[in-house]
């Protein structure tokens, strides 16, 4: 028989219960607040669900009998075969006395009716089972079609009947989303994640490598920030180097914290030590980067650091010594005099009238001079009213 059919039979449930075994026990009822249907005089045979055995919730088994009403009789209730019923108290009910069974004359249901599941608040797979009136007047709390435990993680699975599909799962079998939901980042942000039969997320479609690399933003690894665990960023982090620091080395092994060679380092300078500030200094030497301290030049070979006269490449002469009493003022190693043998030193003779007087010949240096010595030249002077010859003094210069 369909379950359709039963809505309009009465019907109720073959219940196992903890302490007693249930009867369904027929009644007959001739008058009293809760009245009960005639039925229709045609018996039903036990039957059981079609969902019996099934993988969803457990179905019970379903009876009637004719021309009488079934009762739902309660594990605490003991059960007398004959013409009464017994409380729970002990007392004697007469079957007969319906006002006992609903003292209240106030009944949820009549004796015996049925209806879905559904309408006691089951949902899922049990809203299509059915539930019976009790002895008492009550729906039964029982579904021929029982809920499970729990929901299965398939979508929209309401296997323990309380409305809320897939309860206690995390996501649905076959679900997707980002990885970015997961908390990684990097490549793997472009994966996806699938929900599992058992209703856990499964790993990332892009796995996350053991370790960042050591480029810039590299975030292999998939979790937290980029390139944890390198001790430099290749081709991005440098550092000073060289003797005065002032070259640049770039990481070329973020991992091991490897740099490559040190590119525009200088190293330290000389600097001579120029006391008299003619921009040349003695054998007196500093090491330095960068510009020299005062007193120092980055040119050496000074021969006299108290004289600014004296100094390499020096073209003037003079009369007076340097302190160490030579003339080597050019610092050559050598004296340079500004006349020598065969220098034209002046005239020979002077002729001339009328305010004219030229010479006549020349006169040449004959012998060496020293150095701050004097020789005489002769020059040609027309004076008053004739010519003469005169002398002059001039002293040798020497460099």
């Amino acid at each position: 028989m369909s379950r359709s059919g039963l809505a309009d039979t009465v019907v109720s449930m073959f219940v196992v219960r903890q302490r007693v075994t249930a009867a369904w026990i027929a009644v007959l009822v001739s008058s009293g607040g809760c009245s009960v249907p005639d039925d229709d005089g045609t018996g039903i045979e036990p039957a059981t669900s079609d969902r019996a055995g099934s993988d969803g919730p457990e179905v019970m088994a379903l009876t009637t009998t004719s021309t009488s009403t079934l009762l739902d009789v309660s594990t605490d209730t003991a059960f007398d075969a004959g013409s009464n019923v017994e409380s729970s108290t002990g007392e004697a009910v007469s079957a007969a006395d319906p006002a006992n069974v609903c003292a209240t004359g106030e009944c949820e249901c009549s004796i015996g009716d049925v209806r879905r599941c559904s309408e006691g608040g089951y949902a899922g797979p049990c809203a299509g089972g059915l539930q019976t009136c009790n002895l008492n007047g009550t729906w039964s709390t029982r579904c021929s079609i029982m809920p499970r435990a729990q929901d299965t993680c398939e979508p929209g699975n309401d296997d323990d009947c309380d409305g809320i599909p897939n309860g206690g799962c995390s996501c649905t079998a076959g679900e997707t989303r980002s990885c970015v939901e997961d908390g990684y980042g990097g490549p793997c942000a472009e994966g996806v994640q699938t929900c599992s039969p058992d209703g856990a997320w499964g790993d990332c479609s892009i796995a996350p490598r053991e370790r960042d690399g050591c480029a810039w933003g590299n975030n292999d690894d998939c979790r937290g920030a980029p390139n944890e665990g390198c001790l430099c960023i290749e081709d991005v982090t440098t550092r000073e180097c060289g003797m005065c620091g002032d070259g640049v080395q770039t990481c070329i092994d973020g991992f091991t914290g490897q740099y490559g060679r040190c590119e525009g380092g200088t190293t330290q300078n000389v600097y001579f030590q120029d006391l008299d500030g003619d921009g040349f200094g003695s054998d007196i030497t500093i090491q330095v980067c960068g510009e020299p301290h005062l007193a120092f030049s980055p040119v050496g070979g000074d021969c006299d650091d108290s004289n600014s006269d004296a100094f390499p490449g020096q073209e003037e002469y003079f009369i007076e010594p340097r302190s160490d009493g030579t003339h080597d003022y050019d610092c050559d190693g050598a004296i340079t005099r500004q006349f020598n043998v065969g220098d034209y030193i002046g005239v020979s003779g002077c002729a001339g009238e009328s305010g004219v007087c030229d010479p006549t010949g020349s006169m040449y240096l004959e012998e060496l001079v020293e150095c701050g010595s004097s020789f005489v030249a002769m020059g040609c002077a027309y004076l008053v009213t004739s010519c003469r010859m005169m002398s002059q003094g001039v002293p040798q210069r020497c460099r």
